[in-house]
């Protein structure tokens, strides 16, 4: 194999555990802290909401009794079929929503911080040589 293509390869693999290790710690973090999102928001409402709202809102967030490697699968599988959940601060807004409002700006901002880069870069790379 060419040293081209096993540096493609170490790379794609690096982006591959990177990823995984994101996902891991999105998964483990949320469920380390003291409670759950379910009963943050039920806290929000101060009392308005009916207690059998509070079982909805667990199985709107997919906070569930399986054990813990159970759920994980189930993580996984969902964020393969795109489903990221429901937002915890934009309730009840998809997060698939929610990053979809900043993706145009993001995108936006990192092709002029390119555009600029490459232009400032190729006129101070002639400033320099001359």
């Amino acid at each position: 194999m060419s040293g081209l293509l096993i540096a493609a390869l170490r790379r794609v693999a690096f982006y591959a555990l990177a990823a995984w290790a994101a996902l891991t710690l999105n998964f483990l973090v949320p469920r380390m802290m003291p409670g759950d999102p379910a009963s943050a928001i039920f806290a929000r409402f101060q009392g308005k909401l009916d207690p059998a709202a509070l079982d909805a809102l667990r199985v709107a967030f997919g906070v569930s009794e399986a054990p813990i490697w159970v759920q994980y699968l189930e993580y996984l599988g969902h964020v393969a079929q795109g489903e990221l959940g429901v937002s915890l601060v934009y309730f009840p807004a998809p997060v698939s929503e929610v990053i979809g409002t900043g993706l145009l700006w993001t995108v936006f901002l990192a092709g002029m911080a390119v555009v600029l880069a490459f232009g400032l870069g190729s006129t101070l790379g002639r400033a320099i040589a001359s």
